[in-house]
């Protein structure tokens, strides 16, 4: 029997990823108190959060405005599976009256080239594979894994960020060696479609493949935290203070894991 490998991962081998991003999320809700009741009202234009990028913290720049995330670190050519870049995303709090608890979206996903030419998901490609190193130490980011989907994880900052702060993100983006083992073997076929008598071949799921990032971080104002998080964001809060406490947790997930 005659065995073909079919397509190769020419455009991983290439360089040819592509990574999209958008930085701000709907929800940038301040709340002040407004009675004895503690009546609550949203206001957007005092807490202000922005996206950063770049390859390391000396360089970053804001990509609030474009909404695209370039992965600078990544080179147009000989990328190599399995090795992780060098990238640095970060969050900063721009409000110069309000301390802020920060969450961060985060959706991976794969798209493809169809018929007719159009960048369309294919959802039957796995976005594990496409890893983002986040910064979790010294008690940073933290997530919420009662959101968790298979494309979008939710993270969060256990602190109010104190304005103009910077926090990183992410540290650096990997493709997972197994894009290049996933193979699928089914009979060979001519021009026509026509099997082929007594051949296979092989074809390399994630081939002419690129991946997909989408980053969303939103704000709240630390004053009255918990409740703040509630209204604006629909989470069941812990703090360890009424105004400005650290997370205890969220959904019942603890920030010191």
């Amino acid at each position: 029997m005659r065995k073909i490998v079919k397509n190769p991962l020419f455009v991983l081998a290439a360089g040819c990823l592509v990574v999209l991003g958008s930085s701000i999320g709907a929800t940038r809700a301040a709340f002040v108190y407004k009675s004895a009741a503690e009546e609550v009202d949203f206001h957007t234009s005092n807490v202000k959060v922005a996206l950063l990028e770049g390859t390391k913290e000396s360089d970053v720049k804001d990509v609030s405005d474009e909404a695209v995330l370039s992965f600078p670190g990544i080179p147009e050519e000989d990328v190599k599976i399995g090795q992780e870049y060098p990238e640095v995303v970060s969050v900063k709090n721009t409000s110069n009256q309000y301390k802020e608890y920060i969450r961060v979206t985060v959706k991976k996903f794969w798209v493809k080239t169809d018929e007719d030419g159009q960048l369309e998901k294919d959802t039957s490609l796995d976005p594990s594979l496409i890893k983002l190193d986040i910064d979790k130490t010294n008690g940073k980011w933290f997530e919420d894994t009662t959101a968790e989907t298979a494309e979008e994880e939710v993270y969060y900052l256990p602190s109010p960020v104190e304005c103009q702060e910077v926090v990183p993100l992410i540290k650096g983006v990997t493709i997972s060696n197994k894009v290049v083992t996933a193979v699928e073997t089914k009979n060979a076929t001519d021009n026509d479609g026509n099997a082929i008598s007594g051949t296979i071949e092989d074809t390399y799921i994630y081939d002419g493949g690129s991946f997909y990032v989408d980053v969303k971080v939103d704000a709240v104002q630390s004053h009255n935290g918990a409740k703040a998080m509630c209204g604006a964001w629909g989470v069941d809060a812990k703090c360890d203070a009424e105004d400005d406490g650290n997370i205890i947790s969220i959904n019942g997930v603890s920030a010191s894991n």
